[in-house]
């Protein structure tokens, strides 16, 4: 539409909600959202929003910094605040007006359809720490028209005593690929409707969080059945993991 302004009104709250992760981490709840309008005075718009778990304290200052470093790089991977979640979800916000706008507006719009409402939106949640790992959890929720939008589930974890990130090869022993993807087909049944499963035949991805439980693995949608099957989680117990390091 002609005449677009280059303004954006913006709609952005924090909420800062005080909680405590064991007996020595603790968090702040962060909540943003902002509103961009497709256009002038259109009722089409693109909504986006966060809420995510930010430590606050309960490590020393270079681990607290690495791990906060790491939260902000994995749900705002273009952000240049490494520890400042607002500036960093406001450029966010500002990376997907252009494609939103681009994609969607016109110079004649009449017949604005539902499908022009986009949404994105980032949950975080921080794990227990468990047996020097911590973990962080977070869905990445899109909807850009259509029947439905998607979730993607991600994964870090991280040494709590120095905030780098780990990976399989860092918390398993040299051979635990073949037992583990044996536990993971193993305990799928338990975890998953097999009536759904199109692809059962699972293996270690990297995808995964520590609890005091055990391991969770995690498969998107889609990976391993359809939509309606949702995100899967296989927890293999802490008991069936002998090859841990």
């Amino acid at each position: 539409m002609k005449g677009l302004k280059s303004v954006v009104s913006v709609v952005a709250s924090v909420m800062l909600l005080s909680c405590v992760i064991g007996c020595t981490a603790s968090v702040e709840k962060v909540e943003l959202e902002r509103r961009i309008p497709l256009c002038e005075d259109s009722e089409m718009a693109l909504q986006m929003s966060c809420s995510f778990d930010w430590p606050l304290k309960g490590y020393n200052q270079s681990s607290l910094r690495a791990i906060q470093r790491n939260i902000i790089h994995a749900m705002f991977p273009d952000a240049d605040s490494a520890n400042d979640p607002e500036r960093a979800f406001l450029q966010w916000c500002n990376e997907y007006k252009t494609e939103y706008r681009q994609t969607n507006l016109s110079d004649d719009i009449d017949d604005e359809s539902l499908f022009l409402n986009w949404e994105r939106a980032f949950y975080g949640e921080m794990k227990e720490p468990c047996n020097g790992i911590v973990s962080y959890v977070y869905d990445h929720y899109i909807y850009t028209g259509g029947a439905h939008g998607g979730t993607y589930r991600g994964t870090i974890n991280m040494d709590e005593r120095t905030g780098r990130v780990l990976t399989e090869s860092d918390i398993f022993k040299s051979d635990y690929y073949q037992p583990l993807t044996s536990l993971l087909r193993e305990y799928l049944p338990k975890c998953a409707d097999m009536d759904m499963i199109f692809d059962a035949s699972i293996s270690p991805s990297d995808n995964f969080y520590v609890t005091s439980e055990g391991i969770t693995y995690v498969y998107q949608q889609y990976e391993i059945g359809p939509y309606a099957l949702g995100i899967v989680e296989v927890l293999i117990p802490w008991s069936e993991l002998t090859f841990v390091k």
